[in-house]
């Protein structure tokens, strides 16, 4: 299994300091980012392609198949991200069907092994998504279907289950855990009243991370090509929680973990 962190400039100088090890750096499908990125270290591409959204229909596969195989990014990446405002009145087969459509177009292009679909987070404060959408049964129907991979956002299950009531465990349990290709890790942390991720890990953080990796390592789980700390970045949006400090203390923490449950 393999570590990244998005790419910032504080996690670009601590690893040229020798501060943290990584093995690559997460980006976005930016061309100038990553032709940054890849002057230090490795990167790999985390696309931003909505199954069951209009953003979908109009996207350029021969692109991202390109930027992918460049940079040796194993998979594309799909987030079950329907949004709710364009289902209102319509019923959970059409949310869907959306979904289904999208990364059935995505399969047919890339072939079933490059292909991995993201659980989205539900009570999340920037856009609200079509409730189906998080239904275990829904994903593992498009994942079965589809033969897709499964990205496991931790701290997407994790929001999901908190807006549902649920247990996070339970939740993230029935989930297709056997099908994992990627994992991604955030804290949770309230920001002006509401519970937000790709924030600083906290004591809660760190035990359902150790625990995903004893799932991992019991073979409960699949074991992913990538485990994906989303914390930092550039730009505006993320300048506020890009701390050089936090970074320098979590990244060595993960990197032992990661690599033990490697073993």
């Amino acid at each position: 299994m393999q570590l990244a962190i998005n790419f910032s400039d504080p996690a670009s100088e601590l690893l040229a300091a020798g501060k943290i090890r990584l093995d690559r750096f997460k980006t976005p499908d930016w061309l100038d980012l990553i032709e940054r990125a890849t002057k230090q270290l490795p990167v790999y591409i985390h696309f931003a392609i909505n199954a069951g959204a209009d953003d979908s229909k109009t996207r350029d596969w021969a692109a991202a198949d390109a930027l992918a195989r460049a940079t040796d990014t194993p998979f594309v990446n799909l987030h079950l991200a329907p949004r709710a405002k364009d289902f209102v009145g319509r019923d959970e087969r059409a949310v869907v069907d959306a979904m289904m459509n999208d990364v059935t177009k995505a399969v047919q292009f890339f072939g079933t092994d490059r292909v991995i679909v993201e659980n989205i987070p539900l009570g999340n404060p920037i856009e609200s998504f079509a409730e189906p959408c998080a239904k275990t049964d829904v994903i593992h129907e498009i994942v079965e279907l589809t033969g897709a991979g499964f990205l496991l956002d931790l701290s997407h299950a994790r929001l999901t289950a908190r807006h549902w009531g649920l247990d996070a465990k339970q939740y993230v349990e029935s989930l297709p855990v056997k099908k994992i290709r990627e994992l991604h890790l955030t804290g949770l942390q309230f920001v002006e009243g509401r519970l937000r991720d790709h924030m600083p890990m906290g004591p809660e953080d760190w035990q359902m991370a150790q625990w995903a990796f004893d799932r991992i390592r019991a073979g409960d789980w699949a074991k992913p090509w990538m485990i994906a700390f989303e914390y930092g970045g550039v730009g505006e949006g993320f300048a506020w929680r890009t701390d050089r400090k936090i970074i320098e203390e979590q990244i060595p923490r993960l990197w032992e973990m990661v690599k033990e449950s490697a073993i």
